[in-house]
């Protein structure tokens, strides 16, 4: 990802679940889009999704939270210029957004796999 980061609300949430309190979300969904506005912390939406799916794969390792799809040929076809974690199948909240070092198109004679990475890391 060139620019990624957890949003505002992507922290907030992450607070209210250690502390179990408040309404707390899940990363349960990982959209893509083709929005090309960099992404910011007060994001609360993707800029132009494309297609949402619960991702085919998530874990947690150490300090490290991994979520994967694979996009056949009929999902998710367009330009790839941003990714988000969002915590619902429409809606929510959105946990993570991020963009590519490049757009990808994604066309019907193609597939596509998407892996994001989140690192938490308390070193300055």
């Amino acid at each position: 990802m060139a620019t990624s980061l957890i949003t505002d609300n992507g922290l907030n949430a992450a607070v209210s679940k250690w502390l179990n309190v408040g309404s707390t979300t899940n990363m349960t969904h990982l959209a893509v889009g083709s929005g090309t506005t960099t992404p910011a912390v007060t994001d609360t939406a993707m800029q132009t999704e494309i297609v949402r799916v619960a991702p085919d794969t998530k874990s947690a390792s150490d300090n490290v939270i991994t979520l994967e799809h694979y996009y056949g040929t009929t999902e998710g076809n367009g330009t790839i210029a941003e990714v988000g974690v969002l915590s619902q199948a429409s809606g929510g909240v959105l946990h993570m957004h991020g963009q590519p070092a490049a757009a990808v198109t994604k066309t019907t004679n193609k597939t596509m796999r998407v892996t994001v990475t989140i690192t938490l890391d308390n070193k300055t």
